[in-house]
């Protein structure tokens, strides 16, 4: 038999431990993430990590809620295929790529941080932009800014908008949305953005918007090149990314472990007080 003191500190203890435990669930429970967005405006929205020179790389990955782990990484890839002499040699503007919101800002007011582009010449086999997630995840949205056409300079063209799924499966985005100065064709993963007409830099006619829908993606990427001959200067800017994570499998049981827990834990408790 218990001691009626126990069974008085057990009473007690039920009526703090049961919200507690509803508390933790409350975070723990939902099995679908929330909306979150990756910020260029926010501390983190930095790009040190260079610029790639033809056949290279570039990577820099970002802690976005600063629990210590990296949530979002993006690399810039330079195409092996681009050329590295002559009067078109692939060029870099100087300090380009970079983070600001003087450039280019898609019209947006007041004028928000966004991830510059901009190379002098030679970019006819085309820069990837990959958009890695730590987690799966879905939702996942972003808008690029000034693609456009220069006559005899450049016209941006972007191509190759996949994402890639948890199991390497390639999927499309649900949608690509242009504007005034240009034109979306294709579908599926063969949707491409062209460069129609001369957008200003801080005007939103070059904008596009790709978004990938409930789809569940690890990645997303894009190539960005120059299609007309004279192969001259062209710029463009990754805005912020909008996705909602998945839980991942760990997480998620201990979540149905805790939650189940809390629920029969409750019952036992109804039980025991409808007990004469």
């Amino acid at each position: 038999m218990v001691a009626p003191r126990a069974q008085s500190w057990i009473k007690n203890g039920a009526t703090w431990l049961i919200p507690a435990l509803v508390i933790l669930a409350s975070f723990l429970c939902p099995l679908s993430g929330h909306a979150t967005l990756f910020d260029w405006d926010a501390a983190y929205g930095t790009w040190t990590a260079g610029a790639p020179a033809v056949g290279a790389t570039a990577t820099q990955a970002y802690d976005i809620n600063g629990d210590g782990i990296n949530d979002v990484t993006i690399s810039i890839s330079n195409s092996a295929s681009n050329p590295t002499t002559g009067g078109n040699k692939f060029q870099w503007v100087g300090g380009y790529p970079t983070v600001d919101n003087t450039s280019l800002t898609g019209g947006l007011s007041p004028a928000q941080n966004a991830l510059q582009l901009e190379v002098n010449q030679g970019n006819p086999n085309g820069v990837t932009v990959t958009i890695t997630f730590t987690t799966s995840v879905t939702n996942a949205s972003f808008t690029l800014f000034d693609i456009d056409k220069g006559a005899g300079t450049f016209i941006d063209e972007i191509s190759n908008i996949t994402g890639l799924t948890s199991g390497s499966a390639v999927v499309a985005p649900i949608s690509v949305t242009g504007s005034s100065a240009n034109l979306v064709t294709g579908s599926g993963t063969n949707f491409l953005i062209t460069g129609t007409a001369a957008n200003a830099s801080t005007a939103g006619g070059g904008n596009a918007t790709i978004t990938f829908g409930t789809t569940a993606v690890k990645s997303i990427s894009f190539t960005w090149k120059n299609t007309d001959a004279g192969l001259g200067s062209q710029f463009i800017a990754l805005h912020d990314i909008g996705f909602t994570p998945l839980p991942e499998v760990g997480s998620s049981l201990a979540a149905i472990a805790l939650c189940g827990g809390v629920a029969g834990f409750g019952f036992i408790q109804k039980r025991r007080r409808g007990k004469k």
